[in-house]
């Protein structure tokens, strides 16, 4: 007897909140569509700004598995960020990146590596969770910061760029 009552009580409650779901879903799709097209039409309108696109950055994108040593004997400043297409951290931190290369591109190299293109630079340098970034110094010194906690928003991240500029 109770297994029945359990039954009809757990049917009761999967019908009810199958309702629910469809109740909303028409909505929900049209949010969700809008903010697509306006994406869309920012990202269209972005690259309509006169070819905006990575080879003109101040960025260095690695996307495909380079020497191991590319950041040993470093004779500038050097700022990785290791992300992946699919993080969502990560995309929030891109514009801030962005931003940084291109106000330090005089005193310092940038580089964006795709750990999903670059596994073994990314083993290399003990990534295991991102987006991370990681400073070089010329002097060999090393600062790692994991996450979006100390890098966002951007004046948290210029800080930390001009502190290892001195």
């Amino acid at each position: 007897m109770k297994k029945t009552i359990f039954t009809l009580i757990g049917i009761f409650f999967i019908i009810a909140t199958l309702g629910a779901c469809s109740k909303g879903e028409n909505a929900e799709k049209r949010e969700i569509t809008e903010a697509d097209r306006e994406a869309y039409e920012h990202a269209a309108e972005k690259a309509s700004e006169g070819s905006a696109d990575k080879s003109a950055s101040a960025i260095t994108y690695l996307d495909a598995e380079p020497m191991t040593s590319v950041f040993e004997n470093v004779n500038k400043l050097t700022v990785i960020d290791f992300n992946a297409e699919w993080c969502v951290p990560c995309r929030k931190f891109e514009s801030i990146f962005e931003s940084a290369a291109a106000n330090f591109s005089q005193n310092a190299d940038f580089y964006s590596v795709d750990i999903d293109g670059c596994p073994e630079l990314a083993s290399k340098y003990g990534v295991e969770s991102i987006p991370t970034v990681l400073i070089i110094r010329p002097d060999g010194k090393q600062q790692r910061f994991v996450g979006l906690e100390d890098i966002y928003p951007y004046d948290n991240f210029d800080k930390i760029i001009r502190n290892n500029l001195k």
